[in-house]
């Protein structure tokens, strides 16, 4: 049946009319094996592929979503009753079918059927997985419904639809939430801010709280690299007046915070430690400009020197001859760091962020010119037989499936990105890092009568180095 599955999940990926015409049949069918299976790691998992792979299909996603979504609210209403990991499942399979959809009639009427269901499963389950899929579910339906037209889908009060939001958000940032549980709200927040300002513009100040609050009890690398998309976000709106917020705004001093004054101080310490740590082509280009968007506000409470941020690790010398080793090192006390100003610690990981996109520039740049492989000219010589059969291409269910799949191009590189669509139509998206980071060091330094020269001490040779291809270059 596996086997079955993979040859159909191959048919639909490239051939949507087939896929349309026999989806009434189909879509019930691998509905019934995915339920039925939905703890196999084989046979579920591909059954979720082949639905996934409809509901990529722009042809089949609408009557795919109005197939599926009576019983996806049935197991919604009534979680208690469901077998193992089927609500989880459920949810997921929920945001495969509202991250595809493009008809909004189809999105609000999922949304009228199965949204209350979902917002209680994020603020009331105790189970990681279901919230985590319940949170990506309702920044599903966020991005179908393109902005604030959500609050009055089906006829919902805003005021109940809001606070479902921000309820699920409160719930998840609560300090003794499981850690994985968390995950998922940074990127519901994120889209909350980009899409129901009016609902997010007056609640800044107790998210900020919030945000600050979990981030003092988190202990996952990738939790707080989340976490901190958060104010990169708020940055992107608004860099002078987050910065302004963050410093009015005082914390209590303890260990959790790194004995911080305010949270400014602590949000500053805690990104400049974790955006190492930041992953993922999007997240990286929204961290790295939010950093450099606030360090170009040169707010006084960040440039006056009251904010003292980890810099290098100090080398403790050693006796002439002996070899540094794991003990020794042990021997010499905990790692020690030197102390730092807030604009010398931000331009330095910017310095870094700079040589890292650069590179990665180069390497995109050997990858196009290799040629080659499919895109390249090792075919030319079967163009003309290629355009001879051109009309003789086969449709429906008969002819070469690899055929097929090479026609249709699915395998071409495109294919197998899986960055979010929410990522692809966001305008920080459309920002060139490389030259962003270049033009902001160059302005810093004409407007700030040479803060880069005054803290060139505190960057290492190669960071100074970055920066010195930027002014020769101007």
């Amino acid at each position: 049946l596996v086997l079955i599955l993979e040859a159909l999940l191959i048919v639909v990926n490239c051939d949507g009319d087939a896929a349309l015409q026999w989806l009434s049949l189909l879509a019930p069918a691998i509905m019934r094996i995915w339920a039925e299976n939905v703890r196999d790691p084989f046979l579920g998992a591909t059954a979720r592929d082949v639905i996934q792979a409809l509901a990529n299909q722009p042809k089949c996603n609408a009557e795919l979503t109005q197939l599926l979504v009576p019983e996806l609210a049935r197991v919604f209403r009534t979680p208690e009753e469901q077998p193992e990991m089927l609500v989880e499942a459920s949810l997921d399979i929920l945001a495969c079918l509202l991250k595809a959809c493009v008809d909004e009639n189809v999105a609000r009427g999922a949304f009228v059927a199965t949204f209350e269901n979902v917002a209680t499963l994020a603020k009331t389950s105790d189970d990681v997985g279901i919230v985590q899929n319940a949170l990506d579910a309702m920044k599903a339906f966020l991005r179908a419904a393109k902005g604030e037209a959500i609050l009055s889908w089906g006829g919902s009060d805003p005021s109940s639809v809001s606070r479902a939001y921000l309820d699920a958000c409160a719930t998840s940032l609560q300090p003794h939430c499981e850690e994985g549980a968390a995950l998922f709200v940074a990127p519901l927040l994120g889209q909350m801010i980009r899409r129901l300002p009016s609902i997010i513009g007056p609640m800044i100040p107790e998210m900020c709280d919030a945000v600050c609050a979990r981030l003092q009890t988190a202990t996952r690398p990738m939790l707080i690299a989340s976490l901190l998309c958060i104010f990169a976000r708020l940055a992107h709106v608004d860099a002078n007046a987050l910065v302004t917020l963050l410093a009015s705004r005082e914390i209590q001093p303890s260990p959790e915070n790194e004995n911080s004054k305010t949270q400014l101080e602590f949000v500053l310490k805690k990104w400049c430690e974790g955006q190492p740590d930041v992953h993922g082509r999007f997240d990286v280009k929204l961290t790295s400009t939010a950093l450099g968007l606030i360090l170009a506000t040169q707010h006084p409470t960040l440039i006056d020197g009251s904010i003292v941020l980890k810099g290098r690790p100090i080398e403790v010398e050693l006796p002439p001859g002996t070899i540094r080793t794991r003990s020794r090192a042990k021997q010499t006390g905990p790692e020690q760091f030197t102390q730092v100003s807030a604009p010398s610690k931000i331009i330095s990981l910017l310095a870094d962020s700079l040589a890292e996109a650069k590179e990665l520039e180069a390497d995109e740049w050997e990858e196009d010119d290799g040629g080659g492989g499919l895109n390249g000219e090792e075919f030319d010589d079967d163009d003309e037989n290629d355009d001879e059969d051109d009309d003789d291409e086969p449709t429906g269910w008969s002819g070469d499936i690899f055929e097929k799949i090479m026609l249709k191009g699915l395998l071409d590189g495109d294919f197998f990105d899986d960055e979010e669509a929410d990522d692809k139509d966001d305008p920080i998206d459309d920002i060139e890092l490389v030259p962003f980071l270049e033009e902001g060091f160059k302005r810093l330094q004409s407007t700030t009568g040479g803060l880069l020269d005054a803290v060139a001490n505190d960057l290492t040779e190669s960071q100074r180095v970055t920066l010195t291809k930027v002014f020769s270059s101007s």
